[in-house]
């Protein structure tokens, strides 16, 4: 088994390569007991803002990238924004060891950029989904343009959004919300608004939440995605998590650390409905094995560190 170690020497190396890079003497890298005790150390961290969080992380992983010897198993850093991603970025990608950090095996990216590259979109390519775009804001103009008016006012009177009408994962299966609709209809209304989705899919356009519910459909049919995901990034590190009610930071922590979590929404059941129906029949597992290998248990604070033995 391989164990990464960060000693007093790799951080006092760091300091001193860092701090040759730059005149600025306000730039420069300097290490306190507690940041050094943090930054050898695998336990959650909370700090304020200012504290000097994002260089700590990029500290600890510029060391490890130095330490890693792994061509298949990555080091994964999950963010919620793309600001947050691109600050973490910009710290490694002038390294010569950082910047080996940006590209495979390793991953650094949203927690959104996680779900969809490894889990929604090989769901749907295993489905024969086309996926183009994945955006909230495309998937409500093409169905405001689907509509009639008439469905837009009854939509209002009932305090529906189009935003609803997506995918959910809703006691243990993929489902389809139809807003306005608790269950299933033969109004005009209702037909809009199912052959609006019909236009979706067949364009590949989704809503950001769906590659989640996809990720679940894939975990579901598939348990050994997990294995195959843990067996990949042996190391994780996930930035602000402040709170595990977070919805994706409960789900990435499903994926990568086996903690559970459901989405839960007034949904129903995906009926035969046009080309939905086949679109849904086509919706298998898939069937890639790997060795299964266990990882701990976290909750989560404004930093998550993760290290699982490689081997």
């Amino acid at each position: 088994m391989i164990e990464i170690t960060i000693s007093e020497e790799d951080i006092d190396d760091l300091a001193i390569e860092q701090n040759a890079r730059t005149k600025d003497a306000f730039k420069h890298w300097q290490f306190d007991e507690v940041r050094r005790r943090v930054i050898k150390s695998w336990d959650d961290v909370q700090a304020c803002p200012g504290s000097g969080k994002t260089t700590l992380v990029a500290a600890k992983l510029l060391i490890l990238a130095k330490k890693w010897e792994e061509p298949h198993r990555g080091i994964c850093v999950l963010t919620h924004t793309n600001v947050a991603r691109d600050e973490i970025v910009s710290r490694l990608q002038n390294h010569p060891s950082g910047f080996k950090l940006t590209s495979y095996p390793h991953f650094i990216g949203t927690i959104q950029e996680f779900v969809n590259r490894f889990l929604g979109l090989p769901y749907c390519r295993s489905n024969d989904l086309p996926v183009t775009r994945i955006d909230d804001d495309v998937c409500v103009q093409v169905i405001k343009r689907n509509i009639s008016f008439g469905t837009e006012s009854y939509l209002k009177r009932k305090y529906a959004s189009l935003d609803e009408l997506k995918f959910s994962f809703e006691k243990d299966d993929l489902l389809l919300t139809i807003p306005g609709f608790s269950k299933e209809s033969k109004s005009d209304s209702y037909t809009e608004l199912q052959n609006a989705k019909e236009i979706l899919i067949n364009n590949g356009l989704f809503f950001f939440s769906e590659m989640y519910c996809f990720a679940e459909q894939l975990v579901k049919d598939n348990p050994d995605v997990l294995s195959i995901l843990r067996e990949r990034f042996p190391i994780v590190l996930i930035d602000e998590c402040k709170t595990l009610k977070n919805p994706k930071i409960r789900l990435s922590t499903k994926f990568l650390l086996i903690k559970a979590y459901t989405f839960s929404a007034s949904v129903i059941p995906i009926k035969p409905f046009l080309t939905i129906s086949e679109v849904t029949s086509r919706m298998k597992a898939i069937t890639t094995k790997i060795s299964f290998s266990k990882s701990r248990r976290h909750t989560g604070l404004d930093l998550i560190f993760v290290k699982k033995s490689l081997g």
